[in-house]
């Protein structure tokens, strides 16, 4: 998304800033209210969350922000 479309950050990356806890809360909200299953959390953000994955706040997410936080490297241990 950086390249194709100039955006600031790619959507993992945004998803890493706002809280992958507060992603998922977002997604199960949208879930349960409108009743339709694209909403429901992707099994991966689930099974981050749970780790402790956080996303910046917790120092990992899709990406690593322990070694550099301003230059971070994706996390494939997925």
């Amino acid at each position: 998304m950086q390249l194709g479309m100039a955006h600031p950050m790619g959507p993992l990356r945004l998803a890493d800033l706002i809280g992958l806890d507060v992603c998922k809360s977002i997604l199960e909200i949208m879930h349960s209210g409108l009743e339709n299953d694209k909403y429901a959390p992707s099994p991966l953000l689930v099974k981050r969350v749970d780790e402790g994955k956080l996303g910046v706040k917790s120092g990992i997410g899709f990406y690593n922000y322990t070694i550099d936080p301003k230059n971070p490297t994706v996390d494939f241990k997925g």
